[in-house]
């Protein structure tokens, strides 16, 4: 049986794009407006609790199609995404910056980038610390722990 189709919330959509506006200024010009990240991290946070809600509603809820339903959401395109990052990393990237290019790259594929880049100490907005293609992997670490957080706490 699946379940009615979810009606589109357009109040949501808008905070999506005020959070995409806001996320485009600060790296404009940077420290100018902050909070985009936090509104995305606000919305993931609602969806998910709805989706969670309706599944222990309807005594639907299984880890295995949990996760299934997230990997084929979110990883195709973060999968290429880094699949491109590796490759253009092998092909431009200075020596000296490749390792730890690709040590951030399987930890944003293992959603573990934001706990690499704090324990590593490494500050994102330092201009003197070169960035990695794969850094801006933080936010969707992030939210990936925060699914398995809230599955924990859903069963």
């Amino acid at each position: 049986m699946n379940p009615s189709p979810t009606k589109r919330r357009h109040e949501i959509e808008g905070l999506r794009t005020v959070a995409a506006v806001l996320v485009m200024v600060y790296h404009v010009w940077v420290g100018r407006v902050s909070g985009g990240v936090d509104v995305f991290f606000v919305v993931t946070g609602f969806f998910i609790t709805l989706l969670m809600l309706r599944q222990i509603e309807a005594g639907r809820i299984t880890p295995i199609q949990y996760f299934s339903r997230l990997l084929r959401r979110l990883m195709p395109g973060a999968a290429a995404v880094l699949v491109f990052v590796g490759f253009i990393t092998l092909i431009f990237a200075p020596t000296a910056l490749q390792r730890r290019s690709f040590e951030e790259i399987i930890a944003s594929a293992l959603s573990v980038e934001n706990l690499y880049l704090a324990f590593n100490a490494v500050d994102y907005l330092n201009a003197e610390d070169p960035s990695t293609p794969a850094q801006h992997f933080w936010a969707m670490s992030i939210q990936s722990q925060f699914y398995v957080l809230w599955l924990l706490v859903g069963l």
